[in-house]
């Protein structure tokens, strides 16, 4: 039998949870529109839908409940830093230093 790390199932239950008070704090119509949000996620596999269209469809979607919008950004993973980070401007400054020097 295949080991189950703890911080893995911790993290599953608290997704559960967050799941049980959606459905407990929407309408049932709203709880289905969730629901099938994250099944449009699921369904990309390896091509998943950026962090900010899927946020944005939950904070419209629970638009009057910020606690939900809240539980729901901690179990987006973290993005990478965007290409217009200061690290990244100062590289391309550098560059063009460089072919104005040559």
């Amino acid at each position: 039998m295949e080991a189950v790390d703890p911080a893995a199932k911790v993290e599953f239950d608290q997704a559960l949870t967050y799941i049980k008070d959606v459905e407990n704090s929407v309408s049932p119509d709203t709880y289905k529109q969730f629901l099938d949000i994250m099944r449009s996620v699921a369904e990309r596999g390896m091509d998943p839908v950026p962090n900010d269209e899927v946020l944005e469809q939950i904070q419209a979607l629970f638009a009057t409940s910020p606690g939900l919008i809240e539980g729901f950004k901690k179990f987006l993973p973290v993005a990478a830093p965007p290409a217009t980070s200061s690290l990244a401007k100062g590289i391309e400054q550098d560059v063009a230093t460089e072919e104005e020097a040559s």
